[in-house]
C-alpha cells in the first residue's frame, strides 16, 4: 500500500500540493508554512541541493520535523535516498523562522530506470488545541544521467556540427557532380585498360612459355657451369705452375733489365759520338763540296784559256773602196 500511495503522490503531485517549478509550498491557516526550494532536475552521481524553510504562525512545540527524499522508479520500486532532521523537540513562538540547506549525492541502483526524486515532509507538533501528525509529499524532480544545461550545450555543438556537415554536404554534392561528369571518361578508360589487360595477359602467357624455355636452358647452363668449374680448377693448378715459372722469368728479366740499362747507357754514349761525328762529317762535306766547286771553276778557266791560245788570228779588214 505504501508503494501505491507513493506512486499516486508522484503522479498526482501537482494537484496535491501548491507547487511551482523550483518551488514547493505546504501551508495551513494560522499554523505553519513549509517552503522547499530545489533545482528542476537531479543529475546522476552529482550533489543535489535543497533549501528547506519553516515558519510557525503560532506558539507550538515541534517534536520532529523531517524531510525524506525517496527514489522512485518503474514498477513501483522505491527506496529512501536521504533523510534530514530539521527540528527535534523544540518550542517555537509565533513568527519563528528556520532555514536549512540540505545537500546529498544522487546515487542510483543499477536496475533503476527513469527514476524521480520525491520529497516527503514528516511533521509532529502540538499546542493548546491538541497534537498533530502531518505527512505530505511536497515535490518531485526527475533524475537524469546528463543535466539539461549539458544537453543544451551539446545541442549547440551539434547545431554547429550540423552546419559544418551541411557545408561539407554541399561540397560533397559538388564533388559528386564532378565525379559523375568524370564517370563516362573513367568508364572509357576502364574499357581501354581492360583491352590492355587482355593484351598483357596474352603477353604474360607467352612470356611464361619463354620463361620455361629459359629454365630448361638454365639447367643446361648449370651443368655446363659445373664442367667449367672442374676445368677451372685444373687451369688454376696450371696457373699456379705458370706463376712459379713467371717468378723465375721475372728474376731473369731483372738481370736482363740491368744489362739492358747498361747497353742503353753505352748506346746513348755512342749516339752522342755518332751525332758529333755526323756534324763533323757534314762540315767536312760542305768544305769538300766547296773545294770541288772551286776546282771545277778553275778547271773550266784553264780549259778556256788553253782553247783561246790555240785559235788563229782573224783576217785584217778589207780596204775601203773609192
Amino acid at each position: 500500500m505504501r508503494r501505491i500511495s507513493l506512486l499516486l503522490l508522484c503522479i498526482l503531485f501537482v494537484g496535491v500540493v501548491s507547487a511551482q517549478p523550483l518551488y514547493s509550498q505546504l501551508a495551513t491557516t494560522n499554523e505553519y508554512c513549509i517552503c522547499l526550494l530545489y533545482n528542476e532536475e537531479a543529475v546522476l552521481n552529482q550533489p543535489f541541493r535543497l533549501v528547506f524553510e519553516f515558519q510557525a504562525y503560532r506558539n507550538m512545540t515541534v517534536e520532529s520535523l523531517v524531510l525524506k527524499t525517496w527514489l522512485v522508479w518503474t514498477c513501483g520500486n522505491y527506496y529512501l535516498l536521504h533523510s534530514s532532521t530539521i527540528i527535534e523537540n523544540q518550542f517555537l513562538v509565533a513568527g519563528s523562522y528556520i532555514k536549512k540547506v540540505i545537500i546529498f549525492n544522487v546515487a542510483l541502483p543499477s536496475a533503476a530506470k527513469d527514476p524521480i526524486l520525491v520529497f516527503e515532509v514528516f511533521l509532529k507538533y502540538s499546542h493548546e488545541n491538541g497534537s498533530f501528525d502531518v505527512k505530505k509529499s511536497i515535490g518531485a524532480v526527475p533524475v537524469r544521467s546528463v543535466s539539461y544545461s549539458s544537453l543544451e550545450a551539446e545541442n549547440s555543438e551539434l547545431k554547429k556540427e550540423v552546419a559544418e556537415l551541411s557545408e561539407k554536404l554541399n561540397e560533397m554534392e559538388t564533388l559528386y557532380l564532378t565525379l559523375k561528369a568524370n564517370y563516362t571518361y573513367l568508364s572509357e578508360s576502364y574499357s581501354e585498360l581492360s583491352r590492355k589487360y587482355e593484351k598483357l595477359l596474352e603477353d604474360y602467357i607467352n612470356v611464361s612459355r619463354e620463361l620455361e624455355k629459359i629454365r630448361v636452358l638454365y639447367a643446361s647452363l648449370t651443368r655446363h657451369l659445373s664442367n667449367v668449374s672442374e676445368s677451372y680448377e685444373e687451369l688454376h693448378e696450371e696457373h699456379v705452375k705458370v706463376l712459379n715459372v713467371l717468378e723465375d722469368y721475372k728474376a731473369k728479366y731483372s738481370n736482363l733489365k740491368k744489362e739492358y740499362e747498361n747497353l742503353v747507357q753505352k748506346y746513348d754514349k755512342l749516339t752522342k759520338d755518332y751525332l758529333r761525328l755526323q756534324r763533323e762529317y757534314s762540315n767536312l762535306l760542305c768544305i769538300t763540296i766547296a773545294l770541288a766547286g772551286v776546282s771545277t771553276v778553275l778547271l773550266a778557266l784553264t780549259i778556256y784559256f788553253k782553247k783561246k791560245r790555240s785559235l788563229p788570228l782573224p783576217p785584217p779588214p778589207p780596204p775601203p773602196q773609192a
